[in-house]
C-alpha cells in the first residue's frame, strides 16, 4: 500500500526545517548564558545624574521591583529585574525562571531563543500530527500510528500553549517572576517597544534564534506610581 505522496515529501521537508530550528533554539537556550551582571556594575559607579533617591510617597511594591537591590549570595549590587538563581548560583539579568527541563535559567540573553524553541517544537509536532492524521484518514489506519499522532498533538498543544504564555508576557513586558506581583504596568512601554526589548529591532531576525536585543539589562524604563499621584510617572534612571 502506498502511504506517501509527493505532497507528503514537501511536508517532510518543511518539518525538518522547523524541527531543525527548534533544536538549534534548544541548544542556544542550554549553552548560551542567560545574562549575568557585569563585575563593574555598582551603585557607586553610577553617575548621580542617573540616580533617583527613594521617593517617600512611592507605592512600596513599585519601589521593591524597580529599585537597585543587593544580593547577599553574590555579595554585589544588582539592577532591577535581576534575581539570584539558587541552582545556577548567580544573579541573572531580567530573570524569568529556571527551566529544569533544559537545565538553565531563562533570562535576558536566551528568552527569545526559549520562546522560539517552544514555537518551533510545537509547530513541528503539529505538522507530524496533521500528516499522520491525513495518512490515517485517506490511506492507512493502525492503532500504533494513531498513538503517535496523539503524542505529537499533546506535545504541540503544551509547547504552543506555554510559548503563548511567554509571548504574552513579553508583549506586556513582565517576567514570570514579576507576574506574581501583579504589576504589569511597571516596565510596560507599549506593545512594540516591549517586544523589541527581547526580540530586537531587526524584524527579519525575529524568527532566528540568536540574541538581537540591544538592551543591556542594567536599566529599563519604568512607570512608577505614588500614593498621592493617580497617574504613572515615567522614569529612565536608576531607582536607589
Amino acid at each position: 500500500m502506498k502511504i506517501y505522496t509527493w505532497g507528503s515529501y514537501y511536508i517532510i521537508w518543511i518539518f525538518h526545517v522547523v524541527f531543525g530550528l527548534s533544536m538549534i533554539s534548544m541548544l542556544i537556550v542550554i549553552f548560551v548564558s542567560p545574562g549575568k551582571i557585569p563585575d563593574s556594575f555598582s551603585i557607586d559607579t553610577i553617575p548621580e545624574t542617573q540616580k533617583i533617591k527613594h521617593p517617600d510617597d512611592i507605592i512600596p511594591k513599585f519601589y521593591l521591583l524597580g529599585r537597585i537591590g543587593y544580593c547577599t549570595n553574590c555579595k554585589k549590587d544588582r539592577p532591577h529585574r535581576a534575581h539570584h538563581c539558587k541552582r545556577c548560583k548567580t544573579c541573572i539579568l531580567r530573570y524569568d525562571h529556571h527551566c529544569h527541563f533544559l537545565n538553565n535559567c531563562i533570562g535576558l540573553k536566551n528568552h527569545k531563543a526559549f520562546i522560539l524553541f517552544l514555537f518551533y517544537l510545537g509547530m513541528s509536532s503539529l505538522i507530524c500530527a496533521f500528516h499522520i492524521g491525513t495518512i490515517i484518514i485517506q490511506q492507512y489506519f493502525e492503532w500504533k500510528i494513531l498513538f503517535f499522532m496523539i503524542i505529537y498533538a499533546v506535545i504541540s498543544i503544551l509547547s504552543l500553549g506555554f510559548g503563548l504564555i511567554h509571548g504574552i508576557n513579553v508583549c506586556l513586558n513582565y517576567t514570570g517572576l514579576e507576574q506574581k506581583w501583579k504589576i504589569s504596568e511597571l516596565f510596560d512601554q507599549g506593545l512594540g517597544e516591549n517586544f523589541k526589548q527581547v526580540f530586537g529591532d531587526a524584524y527579519l531576525l525575529w524568527p532566528i534564534p540568536i540574541d538581537t536585543s540591544k538592551v543591556s539589562g542594567l536599566l529599563f524604563p519604568m512607570k512608577i506610581k505614588t500614593i498621592d499621584e493617580p497617574k504613572f510617572i515615567q522614569i529612565d534612571k536608576y531607582l536607589i
